[in-house]
């Protein structure tokens, strides 16, 4: 779920690319590199490339602000990602992370381009080291470099540098500052780094550090944080690494998003070069996503105990009523207990005939709830995932960053990746990602059917960033309560999609085919109301179904807590029928003092009416055993004869059948 890459970025931020002239030093004694060293600087150097996708099947709220794009970026057909340096006959230098291996991306080849625009493919990668962030590779090609920078394994403090990165495409730029110090690499002490004042910004990743002779004596990389210095790997460390080599080593958190035990350990992952990058990047990414499912499932099995729904800490999920259609997600908290927690702010959008949005950020995703439009069955929009998409976006914001500018996106015109999966509890949920290119993004969205629309979880984010969280979801899954809401209407077209409903619904049955009555049975309870009670019944009347979580040993099932009806969604003229349970020894006296007012029939469990809020009401208590007890109440808009309510009640109840259960 959540996953913490401990790695060099922690102290450092990787360069980019930009471009600026040669600048004097702090003495202004102006230092520049002989013409004959320039010269061979611009025959050894190059761009790293990626060819520039097109991206279609998009639609925005204004066109894409091209313009503002630099006349190279918009005319060139490839982005420029860091810089190379040859170090030998086909034999070229730079950043690990330029070509970040170990991530998944939409990024297929990798190129090389030269003073003269020419452009090479990417071949095979020779060397690749994670934690000393370098690597080398060949290129397709016939490719000449007779004449490189020679390298220098000794250097100096104080001695004069240079940086060198192509920048943006627009041509070798060289700036001059001063070998600072070295500091030792965080972990062991393994190899000291170099830093150094000249200037680097993003583009210069992967370039060489040279000094006043031209001679190469690191690798640049990183700048940090906190200081104005940057940092390069001494290029005596990628020569004393292995041939033909591949070595991954960096430090990784893992943890859940709802839980506060978390493991930090360091992931290895070694392979015999050359092979092609793709290659690499397969095996890569697929041997880190089983260790990621490993060490995930390594704390949840060490802390099952601790995990709702064990233990002590659950027990108040258990007992609470959650009425909420949004979502909720069961998290631990601060003082130990789970508890039920929804974003902090959700936004709510209406949408055309009778739709609408709501949705918040929890943790790294969005939650959401979608009420279908009143024109749209819930299997058209189930069985066109894109539809129900576009339906989406009408209220859910959805941007492409271009040009620096926030675009909001219309509507898609894309089919997604689908797929289905069943939790804990015996609900299918089903998994649709989108590939969005742009900015190497995917959307994921993971979402529940429910009579009225859907609930779900949403995320956008690198291709990389998502590769792991359809686990992270299917996980997430297991502790999302919802309860379920729509119209009769609604509910008699939702219970026929038997491929999709759950486990806890499977018993549901409902008909209100006769005028102002309505037949409805979950299996522990059978309703049976007639015109006599003036609540009005049709196709309008609204239904929640509220949820539930039932322990029964060591086992938790999902069940049914509670029905209300009212005429229609916005009418306060209600019944509400709710299972109650007698409480955990070991939960506080606010239960057990709930409790005993439902036993000993005190207020408002005691059958009398009363006003409230401008309603008429009424509750009554229905016995199944010493352990449960049902409370039934009516609500009317206004003031109500009592004596036609208390009739209503007892009316109510004679066609009110409850399981009796043995306990």
């Amino acid at each position: 779920m959540k996953k913490i890459a401990v790695a060099l970025i922690l102290l450092f931020t990787v360069i980019g690319c930009s471009s600026t002239k040669i600048k004097e030093n702090s003495n202004q004694k102006t230092l520049i590199l002989d013409k004959k060293i320039i010269s061979k600087i611009n025959k050894s150097v190059y761009e790293v490339l990626v060819k520039k996708v097109e991206v279609k099947g998009f639609k925005y709220e204004k066109e894409l602000p091209v313009k503002k794009l630099s006349y190279s970026n918009r005319n060139d057909k490839y982005y420029s990602i860091g810089t190379a340096f040859a170090i030998g006959e086909n034999k070229f230098m730079t950043a690990g992370h330029v070509l970040a291996l170990d991530k998944k991306t939409f990024f297929k080849d990798f190129f090389i381009r030269d003073k003269n625009k020419k452009v090479y493919k990417i071949d095979k990668v020779y060397k690749y080291s994670s934690n000393k962030d370098f690597a080398v590779f060949s290129v397709k090609g016939d490719v000449k470099n007779e004449d490189f920078l020679t390298i220098k394994e000794k250097f100096n403090i104080n001695q004069p540098v240079f940086t060198v990165g192509n920048a943006l495409g627009d041509g070798i730029v060289i700036r001059n500052g001063v070998l600072t110090s070295t500091t030792p690499e965080t972990e062991n002490g393994k190899w000291n780094w170099i830093r150094f004042s000249a200037p680097a910004s993003p583009g210069n990743s992967g370039g060489p550090l040279v000094d006043k002779d031209g001679n190469i004596i690191g690798i640049i990389l990183m700048k940090s944080k906190n200081e104005n210095l940057n940092y390069a790997l001494p290029i005596l460390e990628t020569m004393k690494f292995f041939d033909n080599s591949l070595v991954i080593h960096k430090k990784i958190g893992y943890g859940f998003y709802n839980y506060d035990k978390t493991v930090n350990k360091y992931y290895d992952f070694k392979e015999k070069l050359p092979k092609s990058i793709n290659e690499i990047r397969r095996d890569i990414t697929e041997d880190y996503h089983k260790e990621y499912i490993e060490n995930l499932d390594a704390i949840y099995k060490k802390n099952k105990k601790d995990f709702f729904p064990n233990g002590e800490n659950s027990l108040k999920i258990i007992y609470d009523e959650y009425t909420n259609r949004f979502p909720y997600v069961l998290a631990k908290a601060d003082n130990g207990e789970w508890k039920a927690f929804t974003p902090k702010k959700i936004e709510k959008n209406e949408l055309p005939n009778e739709s609408l949005i709501q949705y918040g950020q929890l943790y790294d995703f969005n939650m959401i709830y979608f009420k279908k439009p009143n024109n749209i069955k819930e299997k058209d929009i189930l069985d066109n995932p894109t539809k129900m998409l576009n339906l989406a976006l009408k209220g859910l914001p959805l941007y492409r960053n271009f040009a620096g500018e926030d675009i909001r996106i219309t509507s898609v015109d894309k089919q997604p990746v689908s797929s289905n999966y069943i939790d804990a509890y015996g609900r299918k949920w089903i998994f649709n990602t989108w590939d969005l290119v742009y900015n190497d993004l995917q959307l994921t969205t993971m979402i529940l059917p429910t009579p009225s629309g859907f609930v779900g979880l949403s995320m956008m984010g690198t291709v990389d960033d998502t590769y792991n969280l359809k686990y992270d979801f299917k996980m997430i899954s297991n502790f999302v309560l919802v309860s379920y809401d729509g119209t009769l209407k609604d509910w008699k077209e939702f219970l026929t999609l038997k491929d999709i409903l759950q486990k806890n619904l499977v018993g549901l049955k409902l008909d209100y085919s006769k005028k102002d009555n309505l037949n409805l049975s979950t299996g522990n309870v059978s309703i049976k109301y007639q015109n006599k009670i003036p609540i009005k019944i049709d196709e309008d009347s609204y239904l929640l179904v509220i949820s539930n979580f039932i322990k029964n040993k060591e086992n938790v099932k999902l069940g049914i807590k509670g029905i209300y009806v009212s005429e229609n969604e916005n009418s306060n003229n209600a019944f509400y029928l709710l299972e109650n349970l007698r409480p955990d020894d070991r939960l506080d006296k606010d239960y057990k003092n709930s409790w005993g007012k439902i036993v000993d029939n005190k207020y408002p469990f005691d059958n009398e009416v009363y006003m409230n809020d401008g309603q008429t009401r009424i509750v009554t208590t229905i016995k199944n055993n010493k352990n449960k007890i049902y409370s039934l109440s009516f609500y009317l808009e206004g003031k109500q004869d009592e004596n036609e309510i208390k009739n209503m009640m007892n009316e109510f109840k004679s066609n009110l059948q409850i399981k009796k259960e043995m306990k």
